[in-house]
């Protein structure tokens, strides 16, 4: 995962965290959830992409040979 979205989903569940009771203020907690699960969306789809070049990298040299 690169800094950048670790940062993020960091900052989001800070801020749940601290600001977003789900009882008291519940769009705030839904928000702040919101955008880490999406972060982690992101975080996951990215690792899906990075296997999927490696794949592709590999039927290259293969069909390279």
């Amino acid at each position: 995962m690169n800094n950048g979205l670790y940062t993020a989903i960091k900052c989001f569940d800070e801020n749940r965290n601290l600001f977003g009771d789900p009882r008291n203020q519940p769009e705030k907690f839904n928000l702040y959830n919101g955008l880490s699960s999406f972060a982690e969306g992101i975080a996951q789809l990215e690792a899906e992409i990075q296997t999927l070049r490696q794949e592709v990298e590999y039927l290259r040299s293969q069909l390279r040979r």
